[in-house]
């Protein structure tokens, strides 16, 4: 098994980096990633519970979020770690202040294209909200409102 670097995402103001490394095996079902965090001096500090599909950076670079399988995780830039437990979590995006995580439809009919958004502050996790989209959200398109 080899670990390879997989993603980098930077913060929007540019002073950290998060670094997601994935472990390849012969079962790609199985192949933890692992996140670590670059701090301006150049530290690098492995994240704790980030085996994760993907990580977004909240707008003011303080909070890194992760969308684990079943496990929203909030890390602050010094490593602290928050998390909450929702299912089916597909999409994740912020704006200030707020996380939005996209669920896809369980339901046939009528309803079998529409996404549920809920909304939580940040940095608390706490429920803001949730409302409905009519359709998926594509890849990088911003949804949060």
């Amino acid at each position: 098994m080899t670990w390879e670097l997989d993603q980098r995402q930077p913060s929007l103001d540019g002073r950290f980096h998060a670094l997601l490394f994935r472990q390849f095996s012969n079962n790609p079902k199985h192949d933890p990633i692992a996140v670590h965090l670059v701090k301006p001096d150049g530290r690098v500090l492995p994240l704790k519970n980030s085996d994760v599909f993907d990580v977004i950076w909240m707008p003011d670079g303080q909070y890194l979020l992760g969308r684990g399988g079943n496990t929203l995780r909030l890390w602050n830039t010094s490593g602290g770690l928050r998390t909450r437990v929702l299912d089916g979590m597909d999409r994740l995006d912020v704006i200030p202040g707020i996380a939005c995580v996209a669920t896809q439809p369980l339901v046939t009919g009528s309803d079998a294209n529409s996404w549920k958004v809920q909304r939580l502050h940040v940095p608390s996790l706490r429920p803001a909200g949730q409302f409905t989209l009519q359709r998926a959200p594509q890849d990088g398109q911003r949804f949060c409102r």
